[in-house]
């Protein structure tokens, strides 16, 4: 899905047309959708539809630490429970590593949990009427303590770039450690070898890409809305001269904490990127003024 607006402005005209000459993300990297548990926590409909005892906000498949701690999980269940994060969790360049909730997570692949995760099980079995109600055990694909749609596990493990579904900025993030979140995140993992998820990110997060995004991406109003297909469809060029310059900002840029030097930091890249689509210095004034 490429946006295709009316575009008065010849200068973003060019500046748009040197971008979309680059190799389209899909064709060296993955973008997957996070997963989708189908009852995250407990709702005020489900206690008065099923008349399940609780209140809201109790966890079902996604449970606060201090849930947890009420629980007698043994150590191998608590390596079932993943660390879970939301899309405010992502910034730019860095996401939040540290959160006070964790998901249940069991894939469809596990047939049976009753001496697995006696205890996992007994927790789960407390909410079974809303968990059968979810469209995939209906249709007899998954069982009810199953999560709807678990994803592969393998792009919440490594390195991977993690954007939000929706951003006033272009707003992507790395890191390299478990980071489990639901569907309104996006992950960018390599498909190919030899693919730099931080030379990549220099490039997405620059000011230039704000425009490919605003222009060319998916959009409601002022807010880029980052889905799977306009981030698939979204094109780049890969400079061997610079890669090397563009990967040692972008590692200034995780390290750094002090928001004027981030400034700098971000100026440096940006005019590199320039560089690296070979924009005039027409283009480049325009791109600063705007």
């Amino acid at each position: 899905y490429i946006r295709i607006v009316e575009i008065g402005d010849n200068n973003i005209k060019r500046i748009l047309d040197k971008i979309s000459k680059g190799i389209p993300m899909e064709g060296f990297c993955n973008v997957n959708q996070g997963l989708v548990s189908g009852a995250d926590s407990l709702t005020n409909g489900h206690i008065q539809r099923f008349g399940i005892k609780g209140q809201k906000g109790d966890g079902i498949f996604v449970l606060r630490d201090e849930e947890i701690g009420k629980k007698n999980f043994d150590l191998f269940e608590m390596d079932r429970l993943k660390p879970f994060f939301k899309n405010s969790d992502v910034g730019k360049y860095k996401t939040n590593n540290s959160s006070d909730k964790k998901i249940i997570y069991i894939d469809r692949k596990l047939k049976n949990i009753d001496h697995v995760y006696p205890n996992i099980k007994k927790h789960l079995d407390r909410y079974y009427k809303i968990l059968n109600r979810r469209r995939e055990v209906k249709k007899g694909y998954i069982e009810h303590f199953h999560l709807h749609w678990e994803r592969n596990e393998e792009i919440f493990k490594g390195e991977k770039i993690i954007a939000p579904q929706r951003s006033l900025s272009n707003t992507f993030a790395y890191n390299n450690i478990p980071w489990y979140s639901s569907a309104d995140v996006y992950y960018i993992t390599p498909k190919i070898q030899g693919v730099s998820l931080k030379y990549l990110l220099g490039i997405l997060n620059s000011k230039l890409y704000y425009d490919w995004f605003y222009y060319r991406g998916k959009r409601k109003g002022s807010m880029l809305e980052l889905y799977q297909t306009p981030l698939k469809e979204t094109p780049i060029i890969f400079s061997q001269e610079k890669e090397g310059g563009v990967i040692g900002l972008v590692n200034e840029m995780l390290k750094e904490k002090n928001v004027e030097r981030r400034e700098l930091i971000q100026g440096k890249l940006d005019k590199m990127i320039y560089q690296i689509y070979k924009l005039t210095d027409e283009e480049i004034q325009y791109l600063v003024n705007k």
